[in-house]
């Protein structure tokens, strides 16, 4: 049973609201003043608080900012909220969120220009997913990418083709449309906070001078990151534009938000790679630094390659290993758990990988060390920053002769949790039948333009089926393009059978 806290003053207000939340299958605890109210939320766990009155607003944004878990439902009108589903049962969010997309697609096509903003907002979204941001800090940063990325369009409307650039002052003409619009909208959201600072350089702190002393919102630093990487693809391949805004971390940008964000860039990479049944020689890449594995997968996809990624020498050492190997790796000679030499020395006495050829990225020069690297058989040490021209020739002259990924891509649990995957898969509306091996379970989940609508095993159906893939902690999982199951058992959200799952997993460590 999920967990809720009503926070309400009004003692028969709380009396009706929590007969209603337990009629819908809500486990309640109430309180009546901000003191019972501190007590329980530090004494529970609770899914979902829900709080109306100002003498809990202190309250409710600090428990925001220390449980970005736990949802918080901070409103004027119960009955809208628990109507609109506002506990985990979104269905008029969603259709809002449809709705804004259709709009967009509209715009795009009248202008004859492909549906980027589109694509902004769901790498927006997913970036919010790893960074665990609550769904009103998730939603309010995609709204906020999708009005600055219309913003362009948006100024024909508002001032004309013809507006003088010198006209508006402090804020650019693109981000004053995207106010102008914002303010149609009385959405619940901070939007014009967030948009008013997209244009604020982070100074490590995030309170650069342009805010007098304020923090940069969350949702302004994601998205500013979003719109400088799709602005450097106007001009740039995806690497290269990766590799552009890296440069400006922690002088232009949170570098914190910009590693979710390339984490986020190598999610879709990784569903579009399952989806599109492989490609060239398997490459495997281990790099400690999210970005400059997101911009070495890119660059080295771009030339072909089928890429699998890893963060630490002893996955790496597991990757490698495992049948069947990969054609060659590169891997930062300081890796986290095992280094690059232990990495070597571990693989020599390998049967059957040590063959593969191994090429080592350093980021500094030392003679000592690429001297006993190549003497314990690696085929290059290469200096950052690297050269991919020099780096793609090399593997293809390692790589040359050996098999191709094929169609036998499947996915790693260990790599990109279930959870993760499917959130992928919600945001970029894919339709698609999903086969999961783990121990001691097989079952397949179907997914309808990004709508989860089946889940089976071989002992359960539905709901059940479905969180018992998801809690898979190993295995594997494969995906095969717009595949329909023979009848629907689930009717449930992504988001709430996810927070179902998230129960199941509390009630397990209790």
């Amino acid at each position: 049973m999920l967990n809720a806290i009503l926070l309400e003053g009004d003692a028969s207000q709380r009396m009706l609201l929590k007969a209603l939340l337990e009629g819908g299958g809500y486990q309640v605890q109430e309180a009546g003043d901000p003191q019972r109210a501190q007590d329980l939320i530090r004494a529970s766990k609770p899914h979902v608080v829900l709080s109306r009155g100002e003498e809990f607003s202190p309250l409710v944004n600090e428990l925001r900012k220390l449980k970005p878990d736990v949802e918080v439902l901070e409103t004027l009108n119960y009955g809208n909220a628990l109507v609109e589903g506002a506990l985990g049962r979104d269905a008029v969010a969603t259709f809002a969120r449809d709705t804004l997309r259709l709009l967009v697609n509209l715009v795009e096509a009248n202008l004859g220009k492909s549906p980027q903003v589109d694509a902004l907002t769901r790498v927006v979204e997913l970036s919010a997913h790893r960074l665990r941001w609550s769904r009103q800090e998730t939603e309010t940063a995609a709204v906020v990418a999708t009005l600055a990325a219309l913003g362009p369009h948006l100024t024909l409307f508002r001032y004309g083709a013809e507006a003088p650039k010198g006209a508006l002052a402090g804020l650019s003409r693109v981000l004053h449309a995207s106010l102008a619009a914002a303010a149609q909208l009385r959405s619940p959201y901070p939007l014009t906070e967030a948009i008013s600072a997209l244009e604020e350089r982070f100074d490590g702190r995030g309170r650069p001078a342009g805010l007098a002393g304020g923090e940069i919102p969350l949702a302004s630093r994601l998205v500013a990151i979003a719109l400088a990487y799709v602005e450097e693809l106007e001009t740039k391949e995806a690497s290269e534009a990766a590799e552009a805004i890296r440069e400006r971390a922690g002088s232009h940008f949170d570098p914190y938000i910009m590693d979710a964000f390339f984490q986020a860039l190598r999610d879709e990479r990784y569903v579009e790679r399952l989806s599109g049944g492989g490609g060239g020689p398997r490459v495997l890449v281990a790099r400690a630094d999210p970005g400059a594995q997101a911009i070495c997968e890119l660059r080295l996809a771009a030339a072909g390659f089928d890429v699998d990624v890893c963060s630490d020498g002893a996955e790496a050492f597991a990757k490698i290993t495992a049948e069947p190997h990969p054609a060659a790796v590169i891997a930062d000679t300081t890796l986290s758990k095992l280094d690059g030499i232990s990495l070597l020395l571990k693989l020599k006495r390998h049967a059957t990988a040590k063959s593969v050829p191994i090429v080592f990225v350093a980021t500094k020069s030392d003679p000592a060390l690429i001297k006993k690297a190549l003497a314990l058989g690696a085929k290059d040490v290469l200096a950052e920053p690297l050269n991919f021209e020099v780096l793609g020739a090399k593997l293809q002259n390692l790589t040359a002769g050996a098999a191709t990924s094929g169609d036998a891509i499947a996915g790693d649990l260990a790599e990109m949790p279930l959870s993760d995957f499917f959130q992928v898969l919600a945001l970029g509306r894919k339709t698609a039948r999903i086969e999961v091996v783990g121990p001691g379970v097989t079952g397949e989940v179907y997914f309808d333009q990004g709508l989860p609508i089946a889940a089976i095993t071989p002992d359960r159906q539905g709901v059940g089926a479905f969180c018992m893939m998801v809690l898979l902690k190993e295995g594997s999982f494969r995906l095969f393009p717009n595949q329909a199951p023979k009848e629907r058992n689930l009717d449930q959200n992504l988001e709430a059978l996810l927070l179902h799952v998230a129960w199941l997993e509390d009630e397990a460590e209790r």
